[in-house]
């Protein structure tokens, strides 16, 4: 068994790394494609669409926003399957975020608490 010095934080940029060793969008598997095609639809549809509502504090709209997150499973991602969640890794969660948090400060900040 192969054992890889795990880079951390931002070790990349001053320690010489390997390029096979650098996750890249390319190397995302099938489920991560599916995931952020279901984000992309979800953030286009709903917070692109009504990022000056958002940016005007209307908090109706981002519970409700929140809750359809929900409902589609983009709030628990990380949770272990045990407890209700999705039980997926990291990548996954960090792709979700990813691709919430470009929208709107406002329900970035929201999803993110």
């Amino acid at each position: 068994m192969e054992e890889k010095d795990i880079l951390r934080g931002g070790q990349f940029l001053v320690k010489e790394s390997n390029c096979e060793d650098v996750f890249t969008p390319e190397d995302f598997n099938e489920d991560q494609l599916m995931m952020k095609e279901a984000v992309t639809e979800f953030v286009d549809r709903e917070i692109w669409a009504k990022k000056a509502q958002f940016e005007k504090k209307d908090y109706a709209l981002t519970e409700s926003c929140m809750r359809k997150a929900g409902e589609l499973g983009f709030l628990s991602v990380a949770v272990p399957a045990e407890y209700g969640g999705m039980g997926m890794g990291f990548v996954d969660t960090m792709l979700v975020c990813d691709y919430i948090s470009g929208a709107t400060g406002s329900f970035s900040t929201a999803f993110g608490a």
